[in-house]
């Protein structure tokens, strides 16, 4: 009937007149012998016992997959703050912190908004979501360590061997949930 690494599961039909003989020589090899009983009622107990166990594991299916469904975008969004948190701070030690902005000049008459002359400000930080294809992450590693490799952090490289460090800040996350 079934098996598993241990142990196998046989059923044999033994008329009545053998059931003594042949309980006693499977006992001599070692086997369990186990008779079965047919009963109307305790195979009714069970089925309903079964429909019950399924009702309740649908419901808490359900209940779960709707949990699920409204907190994996808040546990995501929350990890990838993190992410750009750990991103920022690793910036911060690694070049020190930003500069402050200029001071915008006192508004003139007609003249344009504080929020038109801090949109022109360039950006002290610049954070950018590169997904290379298949096989270029070599290529696209060797693009962006030629464009900042004015910067500083480029002697990071002769520290380790086993450590990844570039010219810039890098972070790799591997959103293949599966494999983990």
């Amino acid at each position: 009937l079934k098996c598993d690494p241990d142990y196998p599961l046989f059923r044999v039909y033994v008329l009545r007149m053998d059931i003594d003989a042949v309980t006693s020589r499977y006992r001599t090899n070692g086997w369990t012998v186990r008779t079965f009983k047919y009963d109307p009622a305790e195979k009714a107990d069970f089925t309903n016992q079964l429909v019950a166990t399924q009702t309740q594991e649908n419901e808490l299916r359900a209940t779960l997959d709707r949990y699920c469904k409204t907190s994996y975008p808040e546990a995501f969004s929350t990890w990838m703050h993190l992410k750009i948190i750990r991103l920022f701070v690793e910036s911060v030690l690694r070049y020190g912190l930003p500069p402050p902005p200029p001071a915008a000049p006192p508004a003139a008459a007609g003249a344009a908004p504080a929020s038109a002359v801090a949109s022109s400000l360039t950006p002290q930080f610049l954070y950018a979501v590169i997904i290379p294809g298949f096989g270029k992450e070599d290529r696209v590693r060797d693009t962006l360590s030629n464009m900042f490799s004015h910067l500083p952090a480029s002697n990071f490289t002769e520290h380790s061997e086993d450590a990844e460090f570039f010219p810039y800040v890098s972070l790799t996350v591997t959103l293949d949930f599966r494999s983990t």
